[in-house]
């Protein structure tokens, strides 16, 4: 699953609780941040730039 709402991320011992409390206990959660140069290339390989 990925989630990319700012809140979320933000606040992803919140998202850890409600799976634990759903009876949906998370194996990993990690939080991923994107760096300028990676965004960069992701949204120009997206724009069929490369």
């Amino acid at each position: 699953m990925q989630i990319e709402n700012e809140n979320a991320v933000n606040n992803s011992d919140k998202i850890a609780q409600l799976l634990v409390n759903s009876d949906h206990p998370p194996t990993l959660l990690k939080v991923q941040n994107e760096d300028l140069e990676k965004y960069f290339l992701r949204s120009i390989k997206e724009t069929g730039g490369m």
